[in-house]
């Protein structure tokens, strides 16, 4: 219980603190924009740039965790067009629920709850697991945008063609994708980074996970269910229940075991993601449907995840 508290404890707490300065105005809403971005385009890509150009890659192990978090996502997508269609969800906001309900904040909540996770474990296992958790990432974060872009096109009024060069861009142009294929072309070909580089990088990534928590606790001020209670019930029950247990059952079929499957449960089971109300936004989406969903899923995630990192 102790591991599960100083795992979970610090992420709801810097939220909270995150919430509590916007609330009070102490953070504003363009200077957490401009943190936001600081965390998206510089510290959390020095983050998994160095820790991936360090890793040992396991890939046996990856391509299992990969595949699971990937199945589970296709899963979800179907099973929250079925609840959609089955609760007559608006026509224009089916897909911004779909998109709500398979993209999770990997990022900002599930890789720092990964790596508070294994704090206490050899060294040697944490760099390990984080490779493995850090190349499932960049590989679902593209998936993620495949099939938000498959989503919501309809509702674009876009050609097939535009959705594919807004794929595309939205690969090419993700810092994080862009540091996790450097950091793996780093590893592959064993290059060692300068001590002064390797440092800077250390602190810049360092920074990466507080302020991304205090952005997401400062978003929550502005944020509202009303009218839209009965979509975002749906893509919270898609996002923290039948995501997980799809993985649930495709790891173990798979042989996942440990921290393997850890990593797994943990990426089905975070929150939706910011990019969720950008891309509704850029698209003609629910954008109050995605922001909602982002809110609800992020203060109900803690209990899936807490069974997870007990059980696991």
């Amino acid at each position: 219980m102790a591991q599960l508290a100083n795992t979970l404890l610090p992420l709801v707490l810097l939220m909270g603190v995150g919430y509590a300065l916007a609330h009070i105005r102490f953070l504003g809403r363009d200077f957490l924009g401009d943190l936001n971005k600081l965390v998206f385009w510089i510290a959390l890509p020095c983050l998994i740039f160095r820790s991936l150009a360090r890793a040992e890659l396991s890939a046996h192990e990856t391509w299992r965790v990969l595949l699971t978090v990937t199945a589970a996502t296709l899963i979800t997508l179907t099973a929250s067009w079925l609840l959609a269609r089955a609760f007559r969800t608006a026509a224009g906001s089916i897909g911004t629920l779909q998109q709500s309900a398979f993209r999770g904040n990997l990022a900002y909540i599930g890789l720092p709850t990964i790596t508070y996770s294994l704090e206490a474990l050899p060294k040697e296992i944490i760099q390990e697991t984080l490779s493995t958790a850090l190349v499932a990432l960049a590989a679902t974060t593209a998936l993620f945008n495949v099939l938000a872009v498959f989503c919501l096109l309809p509702r674009a009024h876009a050609s097939a063609a535009e959705g594919g060069k807004l794929i595309l861009r939205s690969i090419a142009t993700n810092p994080i994708i862009i540091a996790c294929v450097a950091g793996l072309l780093f590893a592959c070909f064993r290059v060692r980074l300068p001590d002064f580089l390797d440092r800077t990088l250390e602190s810049l990534g360092a920074a990466a996970v507080p302020i991304a928590l205090l952005c997401i606790g400062g978003s929550f001020v502005v944020v509202s269910i009303k009218g839209k209670t009965q979509p975002v019930m749906l893509a919270a029950a898609g996002k923290l229940l039948i995501a997980p247990a799809a993985a649930l059952l495709i790891g173990l079929s798979l042989g996942l075991a440990g921290l393997d499957l850890r990593v797994a449960l943990i990426y089905s089971t975070c929150p939706t993601a910011a990019a969720a109300y950008i891309m509704a936004k850029q698209m003609g989406g629910d954008e109050a449907l995605a922001s909602a969903s982002i809110a609800v899923t992020t203060v109900l995630c803690f209990i899936p995840l807490a069974a997870i990192l007990l059980f696991t």
